[in-house]
């Protein structure tokens, strides 16, 4: 970490350090996916989770430990299809906050729901078709 009493500018040039290109690299590619029309967004972050259900092992444990202890009446079946769902929400729960990140980069339209409305992932596609048609 940068010593404070040195200054200012070695603490401006921490951040782009080659150790912090991967998450540059990451940030970068989220904003370029946002570019993309949302319902191709919500199947990259169905991607993106289904791949994280597969290589997370240790955080997929933690979710199955979760259901076990929450679900107890529940199959172990039905337990792994929540968990795998689980995985599938965040990784789209991931595009859209991408998405809201770069939506005034975009230049996009946005959409405002309240908590009142369904604010389902299925509910806001088919508010998006319904202003795109």
């Amino acid at each position: 970490m940068a010593d404070v009493s040195k200054g200012g500018a070695e603490q401006l040039k921490a951040p782009l350090h080659p150790k912090h290109w991967p998450i540059w690299l990451g940030v970068g590619l989220l904003a370029l996916l946002t570019r993309l029309p949302f319902s191709w967004q919500l199947g990259i972050g169905k991607g993106i989770g289904l791949l994280l259900h597969k290589v997370a092992g240790s955080r997929r444990r933690i979710a199955e430990v979760n259901m076990e202890i929450c679900f107890p009446e529940k199959s172990p079946a039905e337990r792994d299809a929540l968990v795998r769902q689980i995985f599938i929400d965040n990784g789209i729960g991931l595009m859209e906050t991408a998405g809201g990140q770069c939506v005034q980069q975009n230049g996009g339209d946005v959409i405002i729901l309240s908590f009142k409305d369904n604010c389902s992932t299925t509910a806001i596609v088919k508010r998006i078709q319904e202003t795109e048609a």
